[in-house]
């Protein structure tokens, strides 16, 4: 706390932590943006993402998406992949109708191209709709894969319907039911409800009217 006062930016960044979690003091999210005010000024980029976060929810300030998007973007050109990342989603998913997913797919592109899965995944239905980049099925399943065989239930869902549709992919009802069961294990509600409808039709898995029922 002294090396906070005294402006630190390290020590201001794990101050404003301790009040996001509420670790040792008193919860406060207004006092956390404050501390995550003063490090995001002195170029902290753990800090302006953190306070973009707060600015893109209305999170201890008051909500303002286009200050977050300022900080986010400040953060993720540091090319941090998480940073990316959390740049690219709030672009795609502003809640006041400007989103613009053709700039978010360069951003989930960099996070990708490190190796962040969840950014392929983001990228990969981008591709999928043709959202914001043409519309390529095949390079939507191929960002797929890779997190799909490390275990994200996410690609595994979108994979899955991949092949029930036959697009981008040979129609494959027995891959599908496999890609959504994967995902249906960790409970991803849609990925329950895709594998329940591949019991009930009997596509790629038997009969079971139950068992549909139940997922």
């Amino acid at each position: 706390q002294d090396m906070a006062q005294q402006g630190n930016a390290d020590a201001q960044y794990m101050i404003g932590q301790r009040f996001h979690k509420g670790q040792d003091v008193l919860q406060s999210f207004a006092t956390a943006a404050a501390w995550f005010s003063q490090a995001a000024q002195q170029g902290h980029p753990a800090a302006q993402n953190r306070l973009a976060s707060y600015l893109f929810e209305g999170l201890g300030w008051a909500q303002d998406f286009d200050a977050a998007l300022r900080w986010f973007a400040a953060a993720a050109d540091t090319g941090t992949a998480l940073f990316q990342y959390d740049y690219a989603t709030a672009l795609e998913k502003r809640a006041d109708g400007q989103d613009d997913p053709a700039l978010a797919s360069k951003y989930y592109g960099l996070a990708a191209d490190q190796g962040y899965l969840v950014a392929q995944v983001s990228l990969g239905v981008l591709y999928q709709n043709g959202t914001g980049v043409a519309q390529v099925l095949d390079k939507a399943r191929s960002l797929y894969e890779g997190p799909a065989e490390a275990g994200d239930a996410r690609a595994q869902n979108n994979l899955g319907l991949l092949y029930v549709r036959g697009e981008g992919v040979q129609q494959d009802y027995e891959r599908a039911a496999a890609l959504f069961a994967k995902a249906a294990e960790q409970g991803l509600p849609v990925a329950l409800t895709n594998l329940g409808v591949m019991y009930e039709n009997a596509l790629g898995v038997g009969l079971d009217e139950a068992k549909a029922a139940e997922l």
